[in-house]
């Protein structure tokens, strides 16, 4: 760990014995993470970390006005203990703990602090890791090298996921089933250009040929699709690109989807300035077609979760041919990650 410390304390440039103290008056500069997001009670915060250093950075990062640190642990049972009698909102959690590695005390954290959310912090690079660490129900996956530029983020996601649950904030994750090109190419038309001209900001997440028609499709509606996308109250992005940069060694890195994924929303959601935006693609359906089943269903999880933090219509679109087999299970196993399901 010291010689993980030393990359940190490089990376932040801070020195020494005025580490906490550079943190501290840091993150006072760092309250209006987003000014976009409603306000909410005081979020209180576990953080677990074996390594003292490493713990006084994280404490000092989080000394803003909404959240709260109510308590602290050194090793895995230590943080069950706490857990349960302090009952935090969300839990930092280091992945390599002793006494009870980070993956056991998650497991043991959601039976004693079911509500809360558990981010964990690790400087374990593995997309394998990762994977376990959103299988078991992570919020939350921040490299302790990143901690500094991605934690606060990771918590304020959690905040606007929670308060969007406790309000009832409608958010929409709608998938359809096309019979060819041109019916997903309508379809996706269609829900670009009634999101635009009712002023709602749109992400669409397509092959090159799919966006080019959508963005012909606009141009014919009357919208004026240059100044859109300078705007940013439209965002392409081809789809293939996307892919390459989540993928690993053929599998989904949670972390890097996560985080690309909440970029965009998160550039959707300030441009709305408060309001309602949108998004379509065929990311999960392309992995589906390409085979990759078990990261389509993964991906789905990870779209579902983060956009409980959004007021926001999403809709996905599969091909029919793509359930051909064993259609009821494969149907049922993806259908069961939407709201609703439509087919043309």
């Amino acid at each position: 760990m010291p010689a993980l410390w030393s990359r940190i304390d490089s990376r932040l440039n801070f020195g020494g014995s005025n580490l906490v103290k550079v943190c501290s008056n840091v993150s006072a500069g760092r309250q209006t993470f987003n000014p976009k997001t409603p306000k909410m009670h005081i979020c209180r915060i576990l953080v677990v970390e074996d390594y003292e250093p490493l713990r006084r950075l994280v404490c000092s990062l989080l000394q803003v006005d909404h959240l709260q640190v109510v308590g602290e642990a050194s090793d895995g049972l230590e943080a069950v203990q706490k857990a349960e009698l302090l009952q935090p909102d969300v839990i930092i959690l280091d992945l390599s703990l002793p006494k009870m590695n980070g993956l056991a005390a998650a497991r043991q954290l959601q039976k004693v602090a079911p509500e809360a959310r558990i981010i964990f912090l690790s400087d374990e690079t593995s997309p394998e890791v990762a994977r376990e660490a959103f299988n078991i129900g992570a919020a939350g996956y921040v490299h302790k090298l990143q901690t500094y530029n991605e934690l606060l983020p990771a918590i304020e996601r959690v905040r606007r996921r929670k308060q969007a649950v406790a309000q009832h904030s409608l958010c929409r994750h709608e998938m359809i089933i096309y019979s060819d090109d041109d019916g997903l190419l309508e379809s996706f038309s269609e829900f670009v250009v009634n999101a635009m001209k009712s002023g709602r900001p749109a992400l669409v997440i397509g092959t090159r040929s799919l966006l080019d028609g959508i963005l012909q499709t606009l141009t014919a509606e009357g919208l004026d699709v240059a100044a859109a996308l300078g705007a940013k109250t439209l965002i392409a992005v081809d789809v293939y690109e996307l892919l390459s940069s989540i993928m690993v060694n053929g599998y989904l890195d949670p972390i890097r989807a996560q985080n690309g994924s909440a970029a965009s929303l998160d550039e959707l959601a300030r441009v709305a300035n408060g309001g309602r935006i949108a998004a379509c693609g065929i990311v999960a359906p392309t992995l589906w077609e390409q085979g990759k089943r078990d990261e389509a269903i993964l991906l789905e999880a990870l779209w579902d979760e983060l956009l409980t933090g959004y007021e926001i219509d999403s809709l996905c679109a599969y091909s029919a041919h793509s359930f051909a087999g064993d259609r009821d299970n494969c149907h049922r196993s993806i259908s069961d990650r939407h709201s609703t399901v439509y087919s043309q």
